[in-house]
């Protein structure tokens, strides 16, 4: 991982991610994203970086929140905020298409740059 290895894997890496990635995956995108030639294709994330806890109010009643903040190397915060997304693509019911996600991959995978 990271530009620091020499021995880094040379060719594209494709982190796909949507509104359902968080906590842990957040987490490992994160790490995935220190490769200098990893492309972020996808939505938002959750901004829920690991360290989920929870906590019992007096009536019984039980909420979660995350304990500790999570930063890239540059200290830009990835809490509330997700992951960096280099290509954005919405998926809803006006452009639903299983394939979305794979289909805009290949086709940066197969590009030049």
């Amino acid at each position: 991982m990271g530009k620091k290895n020499s021995n880094y894997f040379k060719g594209k890496i494709i982190l796909l991610v949507n509104r359902q990635t968080g906590s842990m995956a957040e987490y490992f995108g994160m790490a995935i994203q220190q490769a200098p030639n990893c492309i972020t294709i996808g939505e938002q994330t959750m901004g829920a970086v690991m360290n989920i806890t929870s906590a019992i109010l007096p009536d019984k009643q039980e909420f979660y929140f995350t304990g500790a903040g999570a930063f890239y190397p540059n200290g830009e915060r990835v809490q509330r905020k997700g992951l960096h997304i280099d290509y954005f693509i919405k998926e809803n019911t006006k452009n639903y298409d299983s394939q979305l996600y794979i289909d805009k991959a290949v086709k940066i995978i197969k590009s030049d740059n």
